[in-house]
């Protein structure tokens, strides 16, 4: 059980964004703040972070509907 890391990589025109915007994403649980975009590095560590609840830009109403996909 060690730490875990890697890059999430975001559909930003899905979110209404250009490819190369950039936006502030808050974590719910630790206050903290990052920026990011379409590429972001993630970690998460049991001596520190074991999840990320991430508040992210709001979603434009037209696009929150082709954002409901499962594979």
């Amino acid at each position: 059980y060690g730490a875990e890391d890697g890059t999430l990589w975001l559909d930003m025109p899905a979110l209404g964004m250009e490819p190369q915007d950039r936006f502030w994403v808050r974590d719910e649980i630790t206050g903290e703040e990052y920026q990011w975009g379409q590429s972001n590095y993630v970690r998460l560590d049991p001596a520190r972070a074991v999840a990320h609840v991430l508040n992210m830009p709001q979603i434009p109403a037209d696009q929150r509907s082709t954002l409901l996909r499962r594979e």
